[in-house]
């Protein structure tokens, strides 16, 4: 019990220090490191091709915006100047994501030293390479999603406010205001950490110090700047983002849709039980020292500002998702900025102090290798295959959409009824975008009464008078309104290694006039 005493309050100390150790690694293990981040992209993700979702951010990096209908605009302004540079390839997407990795791992790697500065240098390389090979990292980073840059930048920020309520350097708080910025451009989850943070250092006197300072506010200035954007983007779209991310996260999970019966609000109260859940999954081992540090703390008090503010942000965000889960339903993607925090506390109380839980932290990496292994290379059943190798279905789909394509003439234009296969169709298109149009830049129309990007973009009234050949995975009764005559091709299906992993139905549209609603009656239509 005298040890325990001891080192807690060892911890509490040392957090006062004003510079973290050096840990920086040499250059022998920051070559290995890379080699390993993107070894795995190309080998794990290799038959795979591009995803659904990473072919709706590549399309985003080709068509420049303030925002996006679904999303803040990180996404597509990060990957913008890579495609420039390195073209529209999948390896350099994988490569980006790599990079974007071993981002993220250093960034946590830094909010260790921070947290727990008694670490040495070995040990925080340990924790360099744990946090690598985490499902924290690989998980978000695997593929191009919001998600890699949501979690590199706020891990940045709160390194930033360590340094300014630990050393007392409230300039600090103007980098924390510039990486929170672009972690809301990234994904606007990160607004909720603003919204804590900014609590905290009202409330909490230390913090509330520094207040008086031009930093702090300099700091919220470069928040609300890249804020600017999105607000703009929106302003001229009705709000388009805010309105469907509101009825996204707080609309109930089965709420009936426009014209449908209300029914009795359901609440579900196991669902914040899959929060414990994705914690085993994304930390491991690291969740049980988490919980245990975080508990003393919480017990004797007295805490240090960076450790107030890492139990605040901690609490919050999880009274927060259990709150959303309960009445929403539970995603992983939405509660990973408490898994975040978790995390750093976890794995460096890990390091610290439970050693014998280090190769049982590095062997969590097995599973994950696993999963990637039976996704990207086994044969699997159709919901799994679809969801998983988009890439690779969609070569021999967009061939097959090319050569019916030719019959019916070169004029037809590619349609999709989801948003995702109209940004594989416009990845498939890429190589003949310098032959089209430029209003049609993205030569593949998404055709759904749902919104996407595509939708503001390349707005309907630009198609008027058009052939289209459509994909669908079922037959789409609301596009029939959308021609004058509409007409089925065929159903189709594509196999690999044997099995059967997708079929789709190809449709005939013949002089599209639009939507009523948006653009009028079809009145060009001949009687």
């Amino acid at each position: 019990m005298e040890i325990r005493h001891v080192r807690a309050f060892r911890l509490e100390e040392a957090v006062t220090s004003t510079q973290p150790p050096r840990w920086f690694p040499g250059w022998q293990q920051l070559l290995l490191l890379a080699v390993v981040m993107v070894a795995a992209r190309l080998v794990l993700l290799w038959p795979v091709g591009l995803n659904d979702d990473e072919a709706y951010y590549w399309a985003w990096s080709h068509m420049p915006s303030l925002s996006y209908f679904d999303n803040s605009p990180g996404a597509g302004w990060f990957l913008m100047p890579f495609t420039v540079l390195f073209g529209d390839h999948i390896m350099t997407l994988r490569l980006l994501t790599a990079l974007v990795g071993i981002l993220i791992a250093f960034a946590i790697t830094d909010a260790v030293s921070r947290l727990f500065p008694e670490l040495q240098r070995g040990d925080l390389l340990r924790v360099l390479w744990l946090s690598s090979l985490s499902g924290v990292v690989i998980l978000p980073s695997m593929v191009w999603t919001p998600d890699a840059l949501l979690l590199l930048f706020t891990t940045l920020a709160l390194c930033q406010l360590f340094t300014a309520v630990e050393d007392s350097k409230a300039q600090a708080w103007v980098l924390a205001g510039l990486f929170f910025g672009l972690a809301i451009l990234a994904k606007a989850n990160a607004a909720l950490y603003v919204a804590i943070v900014g609590i905290w250092a009202l409330f909490y006197s230390p913090a509330r110090r520094q207040l008086l300072t031009p930093w702090p506010w300099l700091g919220f200035t470069l928040v609300l700047l890249a804020l600017l954007p999105i607000l703009l983007w929106n302003a001229r779209n009705d709000w388009a983002f805010f309105r469907f991310q509101g009825g996204h996260i707080f609309a109930p999970e089965g709420a009936p849709k426009a014209g449908e019966t209300a029914h009795t609000l359901e609440l579900s109260f196991s669902e914040p039980l899959l929060l414990i859940v994705a914690c085993l999954i994304f930390i491991g081992p690291a969740t049980i020292t988490a919980v245990q540090l975080m508990w003393r703390l919480l017990r004797r008090g007295g805490l240090s500002p960076s450790w107030h503010l890492i139990l605040t942000v901690v609490i919050s965000t999880m009274l927060f998702f259990v709150a959303i889960s309960i009445y929403k339903g539970f995603a992983a993607n939405w509660a990973i900025l408490s898994i975040l925090v978790i995390f750093i506390v976890g794995i460096g109380e890990l390091v610290r102090r439970s050693k014998r839980w280090i190769v049982a932290q590095a062997l969590m990496a097995v599973p994950y290798v696993a999963l990637f292994v039976a996704l990207s290379y086994l044969p699997a059943t159709v919901g799994v295959s679809y969801n998983w190798r988009d890439g690779l279905v969609w070569e021999e789909t967009y061939q097959i959409m090319r050569e019916q394509q030719a019959k019916l003439g070169g004029d037809v234009i590619l349609a999709a009824i989801r948003y995702q296969d109209a940004a594989q169709l416009a990845f498939q298109e890429r190589h003949r975008w310098q032959e089209l149009p430029g209003e049609h830049l993205v030569p593949a129309l998404h055709l759904s009464g749902r919104s996407s990007h595509f939708a503001f973009m390349y707005p309907e009234q630009s198609y008027r008078g058009q052939d289209m050949l459509i994909i669908s995975e079922k037959s789409p009764a609301t596009p029939r309104k959308y021609f004058c005559e509409f007409e089925t091709i065929g159903v189709f299906q594509v196999s690999h290694l044997g099995q059967e992993i997708r079929e789709f139905n190809l449709y005939h549209g013949i002089g599209f006039f639009g939507r009523p609603d948006v653009v009028g009656h079809n009145a060009d239509c001949p009687n």
